[in-house]
């Protein structure tokens, strides 16, 4: 998907240019794609870390569930199964969780976002899959 402009020129004849809405290092729909279909749809989708409007608006928007901001001093009372975290500004990892959550997969967004999905239960990620992926995560 791309954005247009269109202007007139001095001599009448029109100049077009277009430009991707999104930058692809920047999307995070695919990471997030990815975390919808891992995070059972029967719930809400727990978000800590450095939450900002961007993340509180998208993960709704791919998912289909709410984005229920979670304070790491809350995440041991509630004890949600899954927790989306993210590291900004310059962040290369996001804060990590402590045991019994276990990293399912990380996956770092332009030079300043970095998102990582744990889960309490530790699952490992499946056959083939790192835990870690600096760039486009593989489909699910």
């Amino acid at each position: 998907m791309s954005s247009a402009n269109a202007s007139l020129k001095p001599d009448g004849s029109i100049s077009t240019s277009s430009a991707p809405l999104a930058a692809p290092r920047k999307d995070l729909s695919p990471f997030l794609t990815w975390v919808g279909a891992e995070v059972p749809a029967s719930g809400p989708i727990y978000v800590s870390g450095e939450i900002d409007e961007t993340l509180a608006g998208i993960v709704p928007f791919v998912t289909g569930r709410h984005a229920v901001p979670v304070a790491a001093s809350e995440i041991e009372t509630l004890k949600p199964r899954f927790v989306l975290v993210q590291g900004k500004n310059g962040a290369k990892t996001a804060a990590a969780l402590a045991a019994p959550y276990a990293l399912l997969r990380s996956h770092g967004i332009g030079d300043d976002r970095y998102l990582a999905l744990w889960s309490r239960e530790g699952v490992a990620p499946r056959a083939g899959e790192n835990a870690t992926e600096p760039s486009t995560p593989s489909g699910p």
